[in-house]
């Protein structure tokens, strides 16, 4: 795979190769040959340029008899050679069929190459008086097979006839080919046929189509005789200011503003520098710079401290102006920054001054000669009042300090917040004294908070009991603080009538070494046994009983209403029955239940 595509690369590169030098040969060889060509291909064009058809003068006639034949034998053979000669003749390869057509007839007739279903098929108009037929189409026929025939019944052709002139049988023009891509490096060659790139395209090179002007700014690449392209971008090797502005822009000039900029001259690349651009004067002096205007109003020129920068004498320059100098012992010299002038001051030689505001830094800038310059700021933010009765100040996270008088103030109750809610009740914030109102100090449970004590806490529950012996000085204010629990171990549920944990409403819930049961009721230590689960053995003797609430037990009497035989009507003393005589006592639904027999209650 890889050698093939190797070989593949190695012919493109010798086909685009061959372009090149054909196009330069011929360029160089017939310099005036192109334009002459080009006005008699525009001729030619007119009608039918790369026309291979032998005889494109001749015309030919068909009707007036049954022969569908357009093209007589002889120019058929001559016809057919030219197409088998020709490499491009082939199948599916799109090629165009153009004539002058005059007609006699009163109708359309359908024309074309034979050939599969036929190829290239046309229709003459009705009448037609020098009309054009053009058609293109795909090759379906061998050359040794082409003739243009009448696609209809032979006898059509009797009353009149057709006269066919300047035949032209041709490949597509090269300028109709899409192919010639990119279009910034390659055309079509306007005087040839053809469909492929190798037929078809010329390159576009660079040394015809482009200039590279101004020769300030462009100038050829090395490889321009043969370099492909039509604009200056593709074909032209910029000159960039960046490259030559340093030696160029001297003096009062600088390099113009801005990337990109093309040229090789001063004039192109630089321009006039002007104290209002210059930087280097000290910023931090307020008389350092001179005005950025002459005196007349102009811009200052200039590009250096010497010509932009008040210069003075250093023993004139007022070093107090920043805290990071100071006056030179001998102040010699002319200068216009602190620098130039001044002596340095190091935060190496520098005490913090409020040293319970600011401590030393273990890594301060090298110049400094001040608290904030010099050392870390300590906030209060990281420091503890020294008592409960202290709280810090509002803002502590942006107040310096680190003593109680700069970073705290007495606590109010206000702010502060019981430490256990089950324990203590916050005292009202503001406190009377001496009839005066004003807020409660403190922040400590002692001072802000009431303290709760289980002797006063009822254990008024059925899962909760008083302790036996009660602490008077344990605090708390819920069950579990104050209280024993209840366990439903030593509880029995209701209708558990013989302690077996089992009673008919009610069965005892069973604890686990996980959960242990409390409570003293029947709803806390059992669970429910519903009559909604438990069904008569006897329903003969027994009907549901209907609440709209759900009824607790596991017999008939709990969940069920006797159905006594004083409402049976079923006995027939015609058949010898009637209802037993305690028949208000007697359950049943029956006749089994609720009848007697006569003749045996007769004989008793």
């Amino acid at each position: 795979m890889k050698a093939t595509t190797c070989a593949l690369t190695c012919a493109a590169l010798a086909s685009f190769e061959a372009l090149v030098a054909a196009k330069k040969i011929h360029d160089d060889a017939t310099p005036n040959t192109l334009s002459t060509l080009a006005t008699d291909s525009t001729v030619t064009e007119q009608w039918c340029m790369g026309n291979v058809f032998p005889f494109p003068e001749q015309e030919y006639t068909v009707g007036l008899s049954t022969s569908p034949q357009v093209f007589p034998d002889s120019n058929l053979t001559a016809l057919r050679a030219a197409l088998a000669s020709s490499p491009a003749w082939s199948f599916d390869r799109v090629w165009e069929f153009k004539a002058k057509v005059t007609s006699g007839f009163a109708r359309t007739l359908s024309f074309g190459m034979g050939g599969g279903t036929g190829f290239l098929k046309f229709t003459v108009p009705a009448n037609a008086g020098a009309a054009t037929i053009m058609v293109k189409g795909n090759v379906k026929t061998e050359a040794n097979y082409v003739s243009l025939v009448y696609r209809g019944s032979p006898s059509d052709l009797v009353p009149h006839k057709i006269v066919f002139s300047k035949v032209c049988l041709r490949q597509l023009p090269c300028a109709e080919f899409p192919g010639c891509l990119p279009s910034y490096k390659y055309q079509p060659n306007v005087s040839a046929n053809g469909d492929s790139f190798e037929s078809c395209c010329e390159p576009i090179l660079c040394a015809d189509t482009v200039t590279c002007t101004p020769a300030s700014k462009y100038e050829n690449y090395s490889d321009a005789d043969t370099r492909l392209g039509n604009t200056l971008d593709l074909c032209c090797n910029p000159k960039k200011c960046s490259e030559v502005s340093s030696t160029l822009c001297t003096g009062n000039n600088k390099p113009k503003h801005g990337s990109g900029i093309l040229g090789s001259t001063a004039s192109e690349c630089c321009e006039l520098a002007y104290c209002r651009d210059f930087t280097g004067c000290d910023p931090t002096h307020d008389t350092s710079a001179l005005p950025i205007n002459n005196e007349d109003g102009t811009p200052r020129v200039g590009g250096s401290e010497e010509e932009c920068c008040n210069v003075i004498e250093c023993s004139a320059f007022n070093c107090s102006k920043s805290d990071l100098w100071k006056n030179k012992s001998n102040q010699s010299g002319k200068g216009h920054s602190f620098s130039q002038c001044c002596e340095p001051l190091f935060c190496s030689n520098y005490t913090c001054q409020e040293s319970t505001k600011y401590v030393q830094m273990d890594s301060p800038p090298v110049q400094g000669n001040s608290d904030d310059r010099c050392c870390e700021a300590v906030y209060c933010a990281n420091y503890t009042c020294s008592n409960s009765s202290m709280a810090k100040m509002n803002g502590a996270a942006t107040r310096l300090g680190s003593t109680d008088g700069e970073c705290c103030e007495p606590a109010l109750c206000q702010n502060y917040n019981c430490s256990d809610s089950t324990k203590y009740w916050k005292k009202p914030n503001m406190v009377e004294t001496a009839g005066v109102q004003g807020p409660r100090f403190g922040g400590t449970d002692e001072e802000c908070c009431t303290p709760l004590y289980c002797s006063n806490f009822s254990c008024t529950s059925t899962k909760w009991k008083h302790k036996e012996v009660q602490d008077d000085t344990v605090l708390g204010w819920t069950h579990e603080q104050c209280c024993d629990k209840i366990y439903c171990e030593n509880y029995t549920c209701t209708t558990d009538f013989d302690g077996d944990g089992n009673g008919t409403k009610w069965y005892k819930r069973a604890d686990t070494n996980a959960l242990k049961w409390q409570g003293s009721t029947d709803e806390e230590c059992c669970y429910p046994m519903y009559c909604s689960q438990f069904t008569t053995e006897f329903p003969s003797k027994w009907k549901r009983k209907v609440s709209s609430e759900p009824i607790l037990g596991s017999t008939e009497p709990e969940c069920y209403d006797p159905i006594l035989c004083i409402s049976f009507c079923g006995c027939n003393e015609t058949k010898g029955t009637k209802l037993v005589s305690d028949a208000s006592g007697v359950q049943g639904s029956t006749e089994d239940e609720c009848c007697e027999n006569i003749t045996s209650s007769s004989s008793s």
